[in-house]
């Protein structure tokens, strides 16, 4: 098993909602190799082989982490924080292991900081306008319909935009995004 590495969720305060996903993680050398020792038990004993997966856990400050999800899936979300922060595609390297290849994927020192940025409004509005897709831009809404008959949505918020940031540091990703948002054109109502 090889571990490509490890996101940060970020939650919007007071909120279930994930505002953001940093990668790579914050989290040291021994806490990072405890996860992928504990991915590696868990990828084998669901019979996981020649496939990507990602799992979600709860890490806190102390303890053991807590498995909230094993998903035998790439995570779309992440591939393209991965393919800036480390130059290589990982559906590239998916499609290697669909053919019986090994993609001979050697995780090396990333180079900045990639965030996905989740654009949300936390009330339900009829979208008049949005904005059109860009490069590192995802919309996920259309004009002409609400919030609540579109979308994937959590029990709290409803997604508009997923948009893509980089930088040498993390605030200086989670800035570009968080600029970026404020200047995306949604018209709601």
């Amino acid at each position: 098993m090889t571990t490509i590495g490890v996101t940060d969720s970020v939650m919007y305060t007071g909120t279930i909602s994930f505002e953001r996903f940093e990668y790579p993680t914050r989290l040291g050398e021994s806490r990072r190799a405890e996860l992928a020792e504990l991915a590696d038990l868990l990828v084998r004993a669901h019979g996981l082989d020649n496939a990507f997966f990602n799992i979600e856990f709860f890490v806190p400050e102390e303890g053991p982490p807590e498995i909230i999800e094993l998903n035998g899936r790439l995570a779309s979300q992440f591939a393209p924080l991965v393919q800036r922060v480390h130059g290589r595609s990982t559906y590239d390297a998916l499609f290697q292991v669909a053919c019986g290849d090994d993609p001979g994927w050697r995780p090396g020192a990333p180079d900045g900081v990639g965030v996905s940025y989740v654009v949300r409004v936390f009330d339900d509005a009829f979208v008049e306008a949005a904005p059109e897709p860009q490069p590192d831009l995802e919309v996920l809404v259309r004009p002409g319909a609400r919030l609540s008959e579109q979308g994937t949505n959590d029990a709290q918020s409803y997604r508009l935009a997923i948009l893509y940031g980089f930088g040498e540091t993390r605030e200086e990703a989670v800035e570009r995004c968080r600029e970026r948002a404020r200047g995306l054109s949604f018209r709601l109502v």
